[in-house]
């Protein structure tokens, strides 16, 4: 097995050195170790989790394990500890240097000793003072030869995950298996035991007082040679407080009891259907008859009042009701004539569908709808009926789906013969009108002589130079910059005004360069400046030419404002 044990025997006067010190050491250490050799099988303890993080990354969690191994000094099988604490510098191992998608990676630790803190120089004088054993974390695709030595902890596989934003998928950890080949659960993780022979018993009884007849108790079951060697628990009452996997026959000999009630119908279990009532007394041949589920809810007058789900043999459905009522379950076409009102009441009418959040659309008992969200429709229409009328409606139009023979590319608002788009702030009001000529109103309800019509002022080119019409005059052009106005005033001027507009520090002006014909009077309130000549029109009419008043400058016939006065119009004016 080894050499001998041998430990210090400490007594006054004794001179003891380093290697004295190290041998009570070894001593305990090889103690400890020889226990867990011969007492534990080896494996894992407790914890020792491989759980996966982002960036293609896993973690051991904390735990601790026992291995087998033969020291080198004096061939000796011994066990020791291989701690992994929580924050252990290996815990967290990057995986992103393996192929996606290729071999699986093995992830397992060893125990090693690694000597520490040579940095206290009093101490130590530049030598190791600790001896750190630390547990030793690997990553492999090949499965470690010596799993005595290399506890295995799970088996990892990388693959690829296609990003949100559609760019180039990156590597994940896709799967953490504790089991060497999935389909025939052969574990991986090994834990620790007791050491020793195998524990052999026919029967365990758990002896709860002096009289072990009747006591609850465990053995091994051989009556039937064609099911094998089976496992037979026999106590009056059993509590499984977990989940109970059964992968074979079950098998009930006696009633089904439940919480307050006790079942007494058959309730067979074959492979992934529940049977209830399917068989006939004899148990030898299958009967097409009611049967499903009933809850027991209180009991009146020694009736029970009960709540039933239940195929129906008779009317080939299912039924769900309370007491002896039973209604038809909607799914299928039943469930298309639901919106018929011909076999549902007022109860199970449905009016509301939800979503986490609460309501996403309800109907009144008027037949209104409500959506509280978004409403996509992609490109369908929703057409408004009136009578029996479905050409009013809104649509989404464009390439492929024209308008008019036009190509939209954007939502239609139509009406049969017209439309409106108003506010109701303060009452209704309509801001937009149209009718079935093409005719548009702007605050106008029913445009009737041109193809627009505007009840109100309007402004064109409102952020730069912005020209407004009025239908009395406003001073629009005196209140703001390269603005001028355009007003039939009936009020005060009683006279269609074009008013021009200040701009470059010069005063208000209209220009005209195109020819400008009056056919009548011309009348200017104010000076007339000509930066060429002013030709009178031709002709023999007695009215032609410039006619001035008999008496232009008044008593003495003086002209103001005209220091000269050519020759031609001397004799024009005093002719």
């Amino acid at each position: 097995m080894g050499k001998e044990l041998k430990r210090m025997r400490y007594f006054d006067g004794l001179f003891l050195n380093a290697e004295d010190y190290k041998l009570d050491q070894d001593y305990q250490k090889r103690i400890q170790q020889l226990h867990n050799r011969y007492l534990h099988t080896w494996g894992i303890i407790a914890g020792l989790t491989v759980v996966p993080l982002e960036n293609c990354s896993v973690k051991v969690q904390e735990g601790i394990a026992i291995n087998q191994v033969e020291t080198e000094d004096n061939n000796e099988s011994t066990s020791q500890y291989i701690y992994i604490y929580d924050g252990h510098p290996d815990s967290i191992i990057d995986l992103s240097q393996y192929r996606a998608n290729d071999e699986s990676i093995y992830i397992y630790v060893s125990y090693e000793e690694v000597e520490e803190d040579k940095e206290d120089l009093e101490k130590g004088k530049g030598e190791a003072i600790h001896i750190w054993e630390r547990g030793r974390i690997w990553h492999s695709t090949k499965k470690p030869d010596d799993e005595k030595k290399y506890i295995i902890l799970a088996k990892v596989e990388v693959g690829l995950a296609a990003n949100q934003d559609g760019s180039e998928s990156k590597k994940v950890i896709s799967s953490i298996s504790y089991y060497d080949d999935d389909d025939e659960q052969i574990p991986l993780r090994r834990y620790a035991g007791p050491a020793g022979e195998v524990l052999s018993l026919q029967k365990i009884i758990f002896k709860l007082n002096d009289d072990v007849a009747g006591m609850p108790f465990i053995r091994a079951l051989e009556e039937e040679k064609s099911k094998g060697i089976g496992l037979e628990v026999n106590s009056t009452f059993a509590n499984f407080t977990g989940s109970v996997s059964i992968k074979g026959d079950l098998e009930v000999h006696g009633s089904l009891t439940g919480i307050g009630a006790v079942f007494e119908n058959e309730l067979e279990v074959s492979n992934t259907f529940i049977q209830v009532n399917s068989k006939t007394e004899n148990h030898d041949t299958w009967k097409l008859q009611d049967g499903g589920l009933e809850v027991y809810r209180d009991y009146e007058d020694g009736k029970s009042l009960d709540a039933r789900l239940v195929w129906s043999e008779l009317d080939k459905c299912w039924k769900i009701g309370y007491e002896g009522e039973l209604w038809n379950i909607g799914y299928g076409p039943i469930w298309e004539r639901l919106i018929k009102n011909d076999i549902v009441d007022d109860l199970h009418r449905h009016s509301k569908i939800s979503f986490e959040g609460g309501v996403a659309l309800e109907s009144d008992n008027k037949g209104n709808l409500s959506a509280y969200g978004n409403l996509s429709m992609n490109d369908k229409t929703i057409w408004l009926r009136d009578n029996g009328n479905v050409n009013n409606g809104l649509g989404w139009y464009g390439i492929g789906k024209p308008f008019a023979g036009l190509n939209v590319d954007g939502p239609v608002l139509f009406g049969h013969k017209g439309g409106i788009l108003g506010t109701t702030d303060g009452g209704q009001r309509p801001v937009i009108t149209w009718n079935s000529l093409g005719n548009v109103g702007i605050g106008e309800s029913n445009p009737k002589d041109d193809t627009m019509e505007v009840n109100g002022t309007m402004r064109i080119l409102s952020n730069s130079n912005p020209l407004r019409f009025t239908s009395a005059w406003s001073g629009f052009p005196d209140s703001i910059t390269n603005g001028a106005e355009i007003s039939n005033d009936t009020n005060y001027h009683k006279a269609l005004m074009i008013v021009g507009n200040r701009s470059a520090g010069q005063g208000r002006k209209v220009a005209i360069w195109d020819r400008l014909e009056v056919n009548g009077f011309l009348y200017v309130n104010g000076n007339m400046q000509l930066n060429q000549a002013l030709t009178p029109s031709a002709g023999k009419e007695k009215n032609n030419g410039i006619v001035f008043p008999s008496d232009p400058g008044g008593a003495r016939g003086i002209v103001h404002g005209l220091d000269i006065i050519p020759e031609a119009v001397k004799r024009v004016l005093w002719r």
